[in-house]
């Protein structure tokens, strides 16, 4: 794997749980319940950043189309927010859910490992140069 692969896909489950714990934490706590704008100022920063350079890296690695890296941050999003869930509310997905988590992980395996045809324009254009 390529290292704006790794690096965007890490930054991207990292916003994508701290955005699960922003929006979450008022019904884990009262202690959250209580606080909506330390919440909102302690998350939003580093969110933001993780969120940025994600994107920045999925985009890159896909040659700028965004396509690809938004169905990446959408698949990864599913999957943190079906586990934390989970783990933190007990909410289990019901058969209609665990299909979508499912094809979300579909998702990042067919934007991951299956060409697309941009890049097998690139690699013909690259071949018939030399």
């Amino acid at each position: 794997m390529n290292k704006e692969l790794i690096f965007g896909i890490i930054y991207i489950s990292v916003a994508s749980s701290l955005s699960w714990f922003q929006a979450n934490l008022q019904f884990i706590s009262r202690w959250w319940h209580d606080r909506p704008t330390l919440t909102i100022v302690l998350f939003s920063l580093p969110i933001s950043f993780f969120f940025f350079f994600g994107w920045r890296y999925l985009v890159e690695f896909y040659d700028h189309e965004i396509w690809a890296a938004r169905f990446i941050c959408f698949a990864i999003g599913i999957l943190f927010f079906s586990l934390f869930s989970y783990i933190f509310e007990m909410q289990a997905p019901n058969a209609k859910s665990a299909i979508c988590i499912m094809l979300s992980l579909m998702i990042i395996f067919i934007q991951s490992y299956f060409p697309d045809e941009i890049s097998k324009i690139k690699e013909q254009e690259i071949t018939q140069e030399e």
